[in-house]
């Protein structure tokens, strides 16, 4: 946990010095699949930047639980996004990758492992 506070006070602090538009969202969740129930806490850290009608970004999202030690959390899923888009006022081409790794906590490996690779079109007005 150590390392994702200092990790999060690092970008805060830099990000805006590199002019990247950056946010920081802090939540809770209720995510259950069928093989698979998901921490309810997470924080999601999102940085991109925009160069006339292109957009490139990032996301990172860390899931955790509340620890039994008390105000400790227990992180157990990361999800790393990069992509990139072009606008052409009528359609979008988007192209982006995620994939999600567990976080081996206490010994314990709680998470899944995935993710994608698209590509898509989007027809429509301003995105």
């Amino acid at each position: 946990m150590k390392k994702l506070a200092i990790t999060i006070l690092l970008l805060t602090v830099t990000i805006p010095v590199f002019a990247l538009n950056s946010s920081l969202a802090l939540g809770y969740q209720e995510k259950i699949s069928t093989y698979h129930e998901y921490d309810p806490l997470y924080v999601s850290i999102d940085l991109w930047q925009d160069f006339n009608n292109l957009r490139l970004y990032g996301n990172y999202t860390n899931e955790m639980s509340k620890s039994i030690m008390g105000w400790q959390f227990s992180p157990s899923q990361d999800y790393f996004t990069v992509g990139a888009s072009y606008d052409f006022n009528v359609f979008e081409i988007k192209a982006e990758h995620m994939c999600q790794h567990s976080v081996v906590s206490g010994g314990v490996d709680k998470g899944v492992s995935g993710g994608y690779t698209k590509i898509e079109i989007k027809i429509g007005d301003k995105f």
